[in-house]
């Protein structure tokens, strides 16, 4: 994906790109945006899933030692 948009740039720098080689590339950016967020919402739930682990396991350590 990467590759292609490196191709389409330089193809629009040396303006020899089409109107389809820059919907192309419109479209890609899209897919990495997409898949830039879709990774942000993957890191942002095993982090919430990692701190209710900790915490569960912080509470039952507080309450052993509390009891």
């Amino acid at each position: 994906m990467i590759d292609a948009l490196k191709h389409l740039d330089v193809k629009i720098d040396s303006n020899n790109a089409t109107n389809k080689d820059r919907d192309s590339r419109v479209k890609i950016l899209h897919d990495i945006d997409k898949l830039d967020m879709l990774d942000s919402l993957d890191l942002q739930q095993k982090s919430r899933i990692k701190w209710d682990i900790e915490r569960n396991e912080n509470s039952k350590f507080f309450h052993g030692i509390v009891n």
